[in-house]
């Protein structure tokens, strides 16, 4: 990737109108007129629980003991997934009693022909795969062409325990985003990849 590209500032088209259980995992604070982490996290964790149990206003009380273990995945997540891999990390909460799912962003310089680069963000390579991913072609935003990889990988070789990763890949002016998610649990893939679907395919990211 050129030194030029790394300059680039990113815009990125988030659909707020479908977060209203994500949420985007802050790698600094002070930010956004929080001065720490866990009155942040806390906000989340009763939006979240709003949003599962009827509108802002009609939403029953939160229940404390559910809050108080959401604010704590939230900041424990902070702290797993905030590193250099991506653009952003976010969590994606598609059920009350599920653990979150994990999603990262990351851009890349579209440097590679489409379709040698779509194994690789694909996923087709990666030694831990149980099975070749399913790859299939996926409708983007703002005229992006794009496609969805889902693939298992090994999570335990000695409890012989999977995970499934779910993998969206999309090109537009010379800029490659990658979005990927990971199930801990691959029986939430049913229930989570609609939302996912419907988060990724309003997904826009453009250069200032």
């Amino acid at each position: 990737m050129s030194d030029a590209f790394d300059r680039v500032r990113f815009v990125i088209d988030f659909p707020h109108a479908d977060m209203d259980t994500w949420v985007v995992l802050q790698k600094k604070f002070p930010d956004l007129g929080w001065d720490a982490p866990e009155p942040w996290a806390r906000m989340y964790a009763q939006g979240i629980w709003a949003a599962f149990n009827g509108t802002h206003r009609e939403a029953p009380e939160p229940d404390p003991e559910w809050v108080e273990h959401t604010t704590r995945i939230i900041l424990s997540a902070r702290e797993q997934f905030t590193g250099d891999n991506f653009l952003h990390s976010m969590l994606m909460f598609h059920a009350p009693d599920r653990l979150p799912v994990p999603v990262g962003l990351a851009v890349y310089a579209a440097e590679v022909p489409w379709k040698q680069a779509i194994p690789v963000f694909a996923g087709e390579h990666d030694p831990e795969n149980v099975s070749k991913p399913v790859i299939e072609d996926f409708q983007y935003a703002a005229g992006a062409v794009g496609i969805r990889a889902i693939r298992y990988s090994q999570l335990d070789p000695e409890k012989q325990t999977v995970m499934a990763r779910v993998v969206y890949y999309f090109r537009r002016a010379g800029i490659d985003t990658q979005v990927m998610a990971t199930l801990i649990d691959p029986s939430a893939l049913k229930d989570a990849l609609p939302k996912l679907d419907a988060f990724v395919a309003k997904l826009a990211v453009y250069t200032r």
